[in-house]
């Protein structure tokens, strides 16, 4: 009988899809982080475009070089002082 381990038998597509995993992984745990796990919006249109949004949110924030422990409120305590 003919069985395949993928790991062996393709180390090169393993290690591929295993980075790939990584950073698919590490992204959602980023974005759990910062607005947690559960989706605000209860129709089925709002929801696949909130966590469109928050994608597009922390790609900006990665981009803007925003550190993750960064809070809007501190913002917004700021300006009332």
């Amino acid at each position: 009988m003919w069985s395949a381990d993928f790991t062996t038998d393709w180390p090169n597509r393993f290690a591929r899809l295993t980075e790939i995993r990584n950073l698919v992984e590490s992204a959602y745990s980023s974005i759990e982080e910062r607005f947690g796990h559960q989706l605000r919006c209860q129709s089925r249109v709002g929801q696949p475009n909130e966590i469109l949004t928050k994608g597009i949110v922390k790609n900006v924030r990665v981009v803007a070089g925003v550190p993750s422990w960064y809070r809007a409120e501190f913002i917004a305590m700021a300006s009332t002082v």
